[in-house]
């Protein structure tokens, strides 16, 4: 699908990855932009930069009514991405790893989980559209500094295929990112190499215009999409067809 011309909404969009992404769609030509946070005043300067293509929401993903409200207030959204997440850096054995786990899934999973429920009967009004959740390739396997961060990842990649399977029929993409450590705030506690969050915003951006379910941002996602990606889409493929689809 052409991103020019469609109207978005970013979670987590005042800051780090939410923000390029920001900027990405509006140089691929979005017509609006609402750009979703906890604390809408700190988007200001997303909305001013934006020359009135982007608008400032309140939106915290683990609060019910807000993600009501958000569909309510925003029915001509065409693109919902799903960018929100938190991590905690938290081993499996650390103290409070377990209230930690649910803080995570709360955001990483059933955030996602909720929005894009809340958001797919306007989707589905406005002709299909697309969601497009930012992952992780820790989806694909668990990091023990991080460990409780990454089992709420892979929770999340395994409900996308789940929503992919169940909206394709009216015609909404489901895509999932699976970015490598990305250079935002939520890798401070990651000393290893970082991408450039403009750079795998753009190839987001791109591989949503592509239709691709699957999207390897960054050149070490790609080593891991190259080694797994086949695997993956054809036993989503062999699960599909024995429900049914």
């Amino acid at each position: 699908m052409r991103v020019k011309d469609q109207v978005v909404l970013i979670t987590g969009a005042n800051g780090g990855l939410g923000t390029a992404l920001t900027r990405a769609f509006l140089k691929a030509g979005a017509k609006k932009v609402y750009a979703a946070a906890r604390n809408p005043a700190s988007a200001a300067a997303l909305v001013e930069a934006g020359q009135g293509r982007v608008a400032a929401i309140q939106l915290d993903v683990t609060k019910p009514g807000d993600l009501t409200a958000a569909a309510a207030s925003c029915p001509d959204v065409t693109i919902l991405v799903n960018n929100a997440g938190i991590n905690r850096y938290t081993g499996a054995t650390a103290d409070g790893a377990v209230e930690v786990a649910r803080a995570e899934m709360d955001t990483n999973y059933f955030g996602l989980l909720g929005l894009s429920r809340a958001f797919a009967p306007v989707l589905k009004k406005n002709g299909g559209g697309a969601i497009v959740s930012v992952l992780t390739l820790v989806s694909f396997g668990n990091f023990a500094a991080m460990a409780t961060y990454c089992a709420s990842k892979a929770a999340a990649q395994s409900i996308v295929q789940a929503l992919r399977f169940e909206l394709r029929k009216q015609g909404t993409l489901v895509a999932a990112a699976f970015p490598g450590a990305v250079d935002t705030p939520l890798t401070a506690g990651y000393d290893g190499p970082k991408d450039d969050p403009d750079a795998i915003a753009a190839e987001i951006v791109a591989g949503i215009e592509a239709g691709s379910e699957n999207i390897w941002p960054g050149d070490w996602s790609k080593q891991v999409g190259a080694l797994v990606g086949g695997a993956i889409g054809d036993l989503e493929k062999q699960l599909a067809a024995f429900a049914g689809g």
